[in-house]
């Protein structure tokens, strides 16, 4: 289990969160960061940020004012452009073979 799981599953035991509403809510999630882990939140905030967009395949760059609820915004709509675009091109694929 990575540190990312690790850190998930401790936030599942402790809270209301539950991983699969953190990118409906991801104002709770933050605050449950906040309130489990204190001031050390911010260092795990950034280790979830950069692994969440290495996993979806965008660029991390920091951003001056940014939260982790607006970053996770972010990942999640850049997620459904990709999605979106892949469901477009296998959709002519399909198409074209027809």
């Amino acid at each position: 289990m990575d540190f990312g799981e690790v850190v998930l599953h401790f936030i599942e035991l402790n809270s209301t969160v539950r991983r699969g509403k953190i990118a409906e809510k991801p104002e709770v999630f933050a605050a449950e960061l906040e309130g489990i882990f204190g001031g050390s939140s911010t260092a795990i905030e950034e280790h979830i940020i950069k692994n969440l967009y290495s996993a979806i395949g965008i660029e991390y760059r920091t951003v001056k004012g940014y939260k982790i609820q607006d970053c996770i915004k972010h990942a999640f709509k850049e997620y459904l452009k990709k999605w979106v675009a892949g469901s477009e091109l296998l959709k002519r694929k399909i198409y074209l073979k027809s």
